[in-house]
């Protein structure tokens, strides 16, 4: 069972449909799918989640392995979204691109430590 809070949403659109695609054998989608956006992203996954990367992809777009790890490519359709599913499971996971979203959060993440007055070293 999920809870979700109204304040936490940006706006409602009534009357939208988003079209999502499903692969019939592999129906589970990440938050970030789900959206009126769409863009591919590129994810760097560290070397020790090597061994859970299927885990984390669910075996779902494109893998590059690397010797320091791999880069996951994937289909989002939620810049938000995708940047709170890195920042949730990172440090090992890294947004590659676009590199617009990557900036995003570099600056979020800047005006914490910024705060909190912290160095960003």
């Amino acid at each position: 069972m999920r809870t979700f809070k109204l304040e936490r949403m940006d706006s409602i659109v009534v009357g939208k449909r988003f079209t999502i695609d499903i692969e019939a054998d592999n129906p589970i989608l990440f938050p970030f799918q789900i959206g009126s956006e769409s863009f591919n992203a590129k994810v760097f996954i560290g070397s020790e989640l090597e061994d859970r990367i299927h885990a984390i992809t669910w075996e779902k777009g494109h893998i590059e392995r690397l010797p320091n790890g791999a880069i996951w490519t994937i289909e989002a359709r939620d810049s938000k979204a995708l940047a709170s599913w890195v920042l949730e499971n990172g440090p090992e996971i890294m947004l590659v691109e676009p590199k617009c979203i990557v900036h995003t959060i570099e600056e979020h993440l800047r005006s914490i430590l910024s705060s909190l007055e912290v160095d960003d070293d």
